[in-house]
């Protein structure tokens, strides 16, 4: 991503007996501070994934044929929305919170058969939400890739299979939307190979596009004014702007006679939560911290996107299935988020910090068949099979790994018992060392 996002954050993250070293976006910045020596040490430690042992493409073809999806297609929905919040947290996964009120209040009360909520494990917390996009698009885990791994950054990926043009063989036309700039993390770069249609970034959103200078971006703060017809929360553009946005864009499908698979990453929950940046916005007093009474007032806007963005989609004609979930929970440097994984020792509370929300629904009758746990990294093949897609092998493949290790993380597992084990102990599993195989085919020997 050149000299615009290039700086580099260090990260220290205990969690049992695994420790999390260095995260880095930039190996120059990285060796100002640490020394030339020791950043080509780390780099070169994390510069290659070996192939796993007894790996082969021939036994990578057997695996395929063992988890072929003979069944026909069904009845499947004209469009499928993916919303990828950010930041979105719901601390009520983990007990009594103390909070003045519930933020997400609003969606935990809605009673519709064809709503579905539960609780997914994701890599990174705090920031790196194109690793959680990874793993949600493309079905690969972490678990299979060298710690504190960036695919986004590292690796090649304009051959690996997503989800984006995996919908174009069952005629979805496939988009992904982000209110925020698109050179970010490299999607611009890498989406052309995983979507169907053009990359609807921050630059494409208004009718009445501002001009600005890449280079002074970071020197405002990461804010910028894509156009002065957009609603800003804060100075990023609202989860209701960004939602207006992804139902024009799948009417204008639909209009067409196309269905419709949108990948939507939102920004307005973005960090950080000054509370003087959130002057255009009214703070309820959840709790005594200022900044993180900022952060739980945007969930709560984001709550009421979402249910107007439903509520919506119940007038469609057009039968549409929506899965919205968390990328990370917030970074925020307080003692409130804190006291729900300050445990130094117990890996299932240190855990929590890597748990965040998802949640599905449909303006159909549709049965969902989904585990109350999971790890992302499953939700995709999850989300196929609800929506009566024929399956590809590592669809098929991952629905079974998911009955054995429901979450498979770099940090932590947890088995079909809910016992929470160390990732190197599920990785001797028959399924999920063909899990490993498949992924290694599919990144690194095509």
């Amino acid at each position: 991503m050149g000299g615009l996002f290039t700086f580099y954050n260090t990260v220290g993250v205990k969690i049992g007996m695994v420790e999390e070293h260095v995260l880095t976006w930039d190996e120059g910045g990285y060796a100002a501070v640490h020394g030339i020596a020791y950043s080509f040490f780390c780099e070169y430690r994390n510069s290659k994934v070996m192939a796993p042992e007894g790996y082969s493409a021939d036994a990578v073809k057997t695996i395929a044929e063992k988890y072929a999806d003979n069944n026909e297609n069904e009845d499947i929905p004209t469009n499928i929305i993916v919303i990828m919040n950010e930041s979105l947290a719901d601390y009520s996964l983990f007990g009594e919170t103390g909070f003045n009120g519930d933020p997400l209040e609003k969606i935990h009360a809605l009673k519709d058969e064809n709503f579905r909520e539960g609780r997914l494990a994701v890599e990174v917390y705090g920031g790196y939400t194109c690793n959680s996009e990874f793993e949600f698009l493309t079905g690969c885990s972490l678990a299979f890739l060298n710690q504190n791994d960036i695919p986004y950054l590292k690796y090649k990926l304009n051959n690996v299979p997503s989800m984006g043009n995996d919908l174009e063989k069952y005629g979805y036309s496939s988009v992904p939307v982000h209110p925020y700039i698109g050179q970010e993390w490299r999607r611009d770069s890498i989406y052309p190979n995983w979507f169907t249609e053009e990359f609807i970034s921050g630059e494409k959103f208004s009718d009445k596009q501002n001009s600005f200078d890449y280079d002074d971006i970071f020197k405002q703060g990461q804010y910028v004014n894509f156009g002065d017809d957009l609603e800003y929360l804060r100075r990023y553009i609202s989860d209701a702007e960004d939602l207006r946005k992804v139902r024009k864009v799948t009417d204008e499908l639909n209009s067409d006679n196309k269905k419709a698979f949108i990948f939507n990453i939102t920004m307005q929950n973005h960090g950080g939560y000054d509370y003087k940046s959130a002057e255009n916005m009214e703070i309820i007093d959840y709790t005594t911290d200022k900044e993180f009474n900022v952060y739980l007032t945007l969930t709560k806007y984001s709550a009421e996107a979402y249910l107007d963005y439903i509520d919506e989609l119940r007038k469609s004609p057009e039968h549409t299935a929506v899965l919205m979930f968390g990328d990370h929970q917030p970074g925020i440097l307080s003692d409130e988020p804190a006291k729900f994984y300050n445990s130094e020792s117990d890996i299932k509370i240190m855990a929590n910090k890597f748990i965040v929300p998802y949640m599905l629904w449909a303006n159909y009758d549709i049965d969902w068949d989904v585990p109350e746990f999971l790890s992302i990294n499953y939700l995709s093949a999850v989300l196929k099979e609800n929506c009566g897609l024929k399956l590809e092998p590592m669809d098929v493949l991952r629905l079974k790994a998911m009955e054995e290790y429901p979450v498979l993380t770099n940090r932590f597992s947890v088995d079909k018992d809910g016992n929470y084990v160390d990732t190197d102990i599920a990785k001797n599993s028959g399924i999920i060392k063909e899990y490993e195989y498949m992924q290694y085919n599919r990144m690194f020997d095509k």
